[in-house]
């Protein structure tokens, strides 16, 4: 969306620097505003492209970590811990961790030094791989594999190399997990049961995904109401909510009053170029009724990935009753 806007700015500003359009502004401003249009659409779209290439791949005796076009390669062998970032990172609830939209990319200071994050989740869901000399934050997709695997690779590199040392043993990975509680955010597909129907079937791997599973089965992060629980989000439904029963209110308080015939809407120029009957304010409180549904919808289906998202969602939609508030205030008076 910033970018489609700030392309349309741009391309705006350029039409009127051409002579086709015209608007009230010196010429000067339109140069600036031309400017910080394209700086706005290049960077959104560096940051979505960002979005697209965060990935994470294991070599034989490397892990690389990729955002954009940085490449972070981190050596198996120099691995001191692995395991979730909550465990050593404070987490710090009154102060903000650095956001994009959709992820989280930058390097924040803390007590073991910086770290650098490059993640799709907050910190509560993050892996925390240090080195002696440099610290990540990274989220795979699914945890309890990911740290099986660099077990593995571990295992194998340690038996090539001499003075190295197993930092994960098998199993342990997964158990370090589920005692962090991410049972239930990354369930695994339980085994089929056996031919009694009564025992499940013994686990096909070694990773203890069926035993760490096994808590949350069944239970559908849809049906969990994590956002009604949460005090932040809660406050701004309630707050959406309350403005769009006042401007309902506030219309029908003011409907008689309203001349037969009102401006919709006025040109470039502050002239009136649409004029609608007093039925066509009811489209506002309407409008921002179904903003309200489709955000809640939107941020009850991703609190379980993240929460901050969510608030963010819920957050714009008191905006949107603010700037409807005031095109209706506009349109009354």
């Amino acid at each position: 969306m910033i970018i489609i806007l700030s392309v349309l700015g741009a391309g705006g500003a350029i039409l009127v620097l051409l002579g086709i359009a015209s608007v009230p502004l010196p010429a000067p401003a339109v140069w600036v505003a031309a400017v910080l249009f394209t700086a706005v659409a290049a960077a959104a779209a560096y940051l979505v492209y960002g979005y697209t290439t965060i990935g994470y791949a294991f070599g034989d005796d490397f892990l690389e970590i990729r955002w954009a076009g940085r490449r972070y390669v981190i050596d198996l062998a120099a691995v001191t811990y692995i395991g979730p970032a909550i465990d050593v990172l404070e987490e710090r609830p009154g102060r903000w961790q650095r956001f994009w939209p959709g992820y989280y990319v930058g390097v924040r200071q803390d007590m073991i030094g910086p770290v650098r994050v490059v993640a799709t989740l907050p910190l509560r869901r993050q892996l925390l791989i240090s080195t002696e000399t440099e610290h990540f934050a990274i989220s795979p997709e699914r945890p309890v594999l990911f740290v099986e695997e660099y077990g593995r690779l571990r295992r194998a590199l340690d038996a090539q190399r001499t003075g190295g040392f197993p930092t994960v043993a098998p199993g342990q990975g997964a158990q370090r997990l589920a005692e962090a509680g991410w049972t239930m955010q990354y369930p695994v597909i339980a085994p089929r049961r056996g031919a009694g129907g009564d025992q499940p079937e013994a686990a096909s791997t070694a990773t203890g995904s069926y035993q760490i599973a096994a808590p949350g089965r069944g239970v559908s992060p849809l049906l969990r109401p994590i956002l009604l629980g949460d005090r932040v989000a809660r406050a701004f439904l309630a707050i959406a909510i309350l403005f769009n029963l006042l401007m309902v209110g506030y219309v029908l308080l003011t409907y008689d009053s309203i001349p037969q015939s009102i401006t919709l809407h006025w040109n470039v120029n502050g002239l009136p170029d649409r004029i609608g009957s007093p039925r066509e304010i009811w489209t506002l409180p309407l409008i921002t009724g179904l903003v309200t549904l489709a955000n809640f919808g939107l941020a009850w289906s991703i609190v379980t990935f993240d929460r901050f998202a969510a608030r963010f969602l819920l957050g714009g939609t008191c905006l949107v009753q603010l700037c409807a508030w005031v095109a209706l205030i506009t349109l009354v008076s």
